[in-house]
């Protein structure tokens, strides 16, 4: 009687400790799902965000960089009709793009049709390569006023510009841009997807330029006549 008690107990301990039960794996892999299901959503939703921000500075940074160049022609008295921005009437009230240009502003010189810092429509986009693969990262529309004395030569004194960087997903598939582009800059909110990216610019810069002149002032105010607007 006692060595049959001393088998029994010996079977229960062993039972316990062959392992987990079926139910007990079934509950520690529903606990790992729903985890998984928990914390997966935010980490996606932070990565998109983290991507959007990324784009939209440097969407910032190409925008910044247009009016930079702007200035500095200004600054060396070398800005004319011909390597300024188009005309608007107006910047803050200039219509959303509708064509996309034949050339490309990139940083290798390998590639074909490289933009060659001429003025092109207000509507009309120019593709940015920023990586150097010969293809379009983002587009950027620029335009400018009229501006004050031109002399001349057709330099202006004064003038605003406008600059807006869309991302290159405004673009189909086709080579055609998507319908309902906006011209104010795109909300930058956590989002799993491209946000509203798709027809707002990520980056709107409007600023003023000026020009002292002297030289030409002078020349102005001693021939009237030879001062027109263009």
């Amino acid at each position: 009687m006692r060595l049959s008690i001393r088998s029994m107990t010996f079977k229960q301990r062993s039972r316990h400790d062959d392992g987990l039960t079926l139910m007990e794996c079934l509950v520690a892999i529903v606990v790992v799902a729903l985890t998984g299901a928990l914390i997966t959503p935010p980490l996606f939703l932070a990565a998109a965000t983290r991507i959007q921000n990324r784009r939209a500075e440097q969407a910032l940074q190409i925008a910044q960089g247009e009016i930079d160049r702007i200035r500095s022609l200004v600054e060396q008295g070398e800005h004319n009709v011909g390597n300024l921005p188009a005309v608007v009437p107006d910047v803050t009230v200039a219509g959303a793009p509708t064509t996309i240009g034949a050339s490309i502003r990139t940083v290798n010189n390998t590639c074909l049709n490289i933009y060659d810092n001429l003025t092109i429509p207000a509507t009309t986009l120019l593709p940015i390569d920023t990586d150097g693969d010969c293809q379009s990262d983002f587009f950027l529309q620029s335009f400018r006023t009229r501006g004050g004395l031109v002399a001349v030569n057709q330099q202006p004194s004064d003038f605003e510009v406008g600059v807006r960087v869309y991302a290159s997903n405004i673009a189909t598939n086709a080579g055609t841009l998507r319908p309902g582009l906006q011209t104010t800059e795109a909300s930058l909110q956590f989002t799993t997807g491209e946000g509203n990216q798709r027809q707002f610019p990520m980056a709107v810069l409007y600023t003023d330029v000026t020009w002292d002149g002297s030289g030409v002032s002078l020349f102005c105010y001693h021939n009237a006549a030879a001062c027109t607007s263009p």
